[in-house]
Parts: C-alpha cells; sequence; structure tokens
C-alpha cells in the first residue's frame, strides 16, 4: 500500500504544516512535579552493546544474475528486471506486486476527464529551454529571438519582461503553486540542487540551483559573481536571472528544505572530451581557454572539475558553471608618479653623505687637498674604489 501511493504535493505539505497542531511541552513543569531525590540521582549507564562482526561482507560468494532494461512508460527511466524473478509465474502476493483490479460485468469504468489546468501543466511540463539568446535579450532588453522555441508564448503574453519582474513573477508563482512549473532534475551536488522552471502563460524556461539554509551565503556570493561576469554571460557562463528566497521550503528529500534559489538559463550537458573531438576541437583547449577568459575578467574559478564544465549546443562551446568557491580579483591600483615640487627623503649611507656634500667633484677635491704622508696608501685606494662604485 505505501509503495502505490503517491507522494504528497508540495502544497499540501505546506498546508500541513500551518495547520498542524504542535504539542507544547513544558520541561520546567515537568522537572516541578519530580521529587528532589529522582533529580538528584545519577541515570543508569545504557545496558546497548552493539555487535561485533569478525567481517565487513557475507563470505558466501553469490552468483550475479543476468539483468535485462526495460523501459518505463514515459521513456525517460531504466527499470532493471532480473531474468531470475520468479514474480512473472509466481501467485503469490508481496507488497510490491501490484495487485489486478476486476470489474463487474455490469459496472462502468469511468475515466477522468483531462481538465485545462492538467492540459497547462502537461505543456508546461514538456516546455523546451529558452535559448541563451532569448534570456540574454531579456536581460538587456533586445527583441525576442526568434529561434527560442517558446518564442509564440512569449509573444502571446505581449507584455515585455525584465530581470526583476521575472524573478517576483517566478517566485509569486512558487508561493501560489510550488508543484506547477517546478521540477527537480535528480541533479544535486555538494551544496545545492538543480530545478527546471517554467514561468506560467509567458513560457519562460530555465534552470535554478536550490539550497538550504546553511548554503544561502554561499548561492548569493555566486549571484555577485555572476553580475560581475555581466559581459560574458550568455558566451562563457549562462544568463544570470536572479536570486530568490522562497517564501515557503520546497520539500526536496527526507529532512531537505530549499529555501534559496539562483536563477539561469540551461547552459547544457557535462562536456565530453569524445564529443569535442569528433568536432575537431580539443577540450582541454575550450577549457584552458574560458578559465584564461574569467582572468581577464578578475574571477578565479578554485572548483574547476568535469561536472562544471558543460557543453552548450547552441553555442558549440563550452560554458563553466558553480561559482560558489569563486573568488573575485581586486584590481592593482597603477603606480603613482612622484610630484616634481616634492622633495626626496634619502638614507643616511655613504653614498648620499657624499651627494649632501657636494656630490663626486668635491669628494674629488678633498682627496687632492689630502698630502700623501698623512693618509697610509691602502686607505687612499680604498677610499677610490667606494668612490667609483658609487660613480658607477
Amino acid at each position: 500500500m505505501a509503495l502505490d501511493s503517491k507522494p504528497r504535493s508540495q502544497k499540501w505539505r505546506n498546508h500541513t504544516l500551518e495547520t498542524a497542531y504542535r504539542a507544547v511541552i513544558d520541561h520546567e513543569a515537568i522537572l516541578r512535579q519530580m521529587p528532589v531525590e529522582e533529580r538528584t540521582l545519577t541515570p543508569p549507564p545504557s545496558v546497548f552493546r552493539a555487535r561485533i562482526h569478525p567481517f565487513k561482507r557475507s563470505p558466501i560468494m553469490l552468483r550475479p544474475r543476468k539483468s535485462q532494461k526495460a523501459s518505463n512508460s514515459c521513456g525517460s527511466a531504466n527499470i532493471i528486471i532480473p531474468s531470475g524473478s520468479s514474480d512473472e509465474t509466481s501467485d503469490i502476493e508481496t507488497p510490491s506486486k501490484p495487485r489486478a483490479r476486476t470489474h463487474q460485468s455490469g459496472t462502468r469504468q469511468v475515466r477522468p476527464v483531462k481538465s485545462s489546468q492538467a492540459a497547462e501543466e502537461s505543456d508546461v511540463r514538456h516546455r523546451q529551454y529558452c535559448t541563451q539568446a532569448c534570456l540574454l535579450g531579456l536581460v538587456r532588453k533586445r527583441p525576442l529571438d526568434d529561434a527560442c522555441p517558446n518564442v509564440n508564448a512569449h509573444r502571446a503574453h505581449g507584455d515585455a519582461l525584465e530581470r526583476r519582474s521575472l524573478a517576483k513573477l517566478m517566485l509569486r508563482q512558487l508561493a501560489q503553486d510550488p508543484d506547477n512549473g517546478c521540477e527537480p532534475l535528480g541533479k544535486q551536488g555538494v551544496r545545492g540542487a538543480l530545478f527546471r522552471l517554467t514561468l506560467g502563460w509567458y513560457g519562460y524556461t530555465f534552470v535554478a540551483k536550490g539550497t538550504v539554509t546553511a548554503f544561502e551565503a554561499k548561492l548569493k556570493h555566486e549571484g555577485l559573481v555572476y553580475q560581475h561576469l555581466d559581459k560574458v554571460q550568455g558566451e562563457l557562463i549562462p544568463v544570470y536571472l536572479g536570486n530568490i528566497t522562497l517564501d515557503c521550503p520546497y520539500f526536496l528529500d527526507f529532512g531537505v528544505r530549499i529555501v534559496h534559489m539562483l536563477l539561469m538559463s540551461w547552459a547544457g550537458e557535462q562536456a565530453r572530451r569524445d564529443l569535442t573531438l569528433a568536432m575537431g576541437r580539443d577540450l582541454a583547449v575550450e577549457t584552458r581557454g574560458a578559465v584564461a577568459k574569467m582572468r581577464c575578467c578578475r574571477v578565479e574559478h578554485r572548483d574547476l572539475r568535469p561536472p562544471n564544465v558543460l557543453w552548450n549546443p547552441e553555442i558549440r562551446n563550452v560554458m563553466l558553471v558553480d561559482f560558489e568557491r569563486s573568488e573575485i580579483l581586486k584590481q592593482v591600483p597603477a603606480l603613482q608618479e612622484t610630484s616634481p615640487n616634492r622633495k626626496r627623503k634619502y638614507a643616511s649611507t655613504p653614498s648620499t653623505a657624499h651627494r649632501a656634500n657636494g656630490g663626486p667633484l668635491s669628494f674629488r677635491l678633498t682627496l687632492l687637498a689630502i698630502k700623501p704622508k698623512m693618509l697610509p696608501r691602502r686607505s687612499l685606494v680604498n677610499l677610490g674604489a667606494e668612490q667609483l662604485d658609487y660613480c658607477t
């Protein structure tokens, strides 16, 4: 029964959290009801003893079974069915085996009628991603891209959107109905998960990187890096569409509540070396060129891994993503020229002392005024060598 039941929707979970009864436990009242003798007693030690297994795995070597792949009804995933399974011939009912439903001859089977809302949700689910040029035109306030697969939906609404208005409308849609137009893609990293978003009647379809409360600051920092790399958006990195903080958390997995999202264009799948070699291009060279362009924009990636190097079929080039650990380098100021009216201060060295007393010429005159008998020959040689070193 539990396996056959459908998972709860996001709207149902948020409504349950708002209306559910919360038990209030007054620990101070419970402590006051306890006798004084019991408060001071030391609790007894635990009687639990962990089992110590001498081996980490079973010593029995099982024979591997051959498996065959069968696609599900949607064709989006593969289901592995063991060939040695007895479910095909066995009549024993198990919890995972669906029970056959029998209908009486006198009853008539009622088929649900597909409403307009269900048709709209199906249309939203099957929309393709907007092109880089389409979303970049939205940010730059340019005309619509005719190559975008959703251009008819953009034109049907008529009103031109901006980046801020798109983020506000998407936030409102997720607050009203988080199940419509928001689909997890099953791609999760250490600090975020990827979602596929579609903005209602406008038809704008893109992706979002969602995270939990603990990493919200990291995702906001990534948004700042996107804004700093504004000139290379749509070419080197995805188009940045803004950061939003959800009014209600999105329940992704057990104990995982998405509270913040970064909106951006779809950049593609992970770049493969064989694919780029088939087009006569080297993936390593393309990646180094992208990193060099980022450094010209004063940004160091700091997390360059294969999952963060994507291949975009639209622009036929690599795109870099995941800037949580990236660093915006500070611009080094140019050297300032000293003013000609400002006097320079010199340290008290023998060479500067000679210059302050008149320079090399006065020093030579002083040597000539001294009689050879008053100074040893070795001292004259040493003084002359020091003066020659200063002049050169």
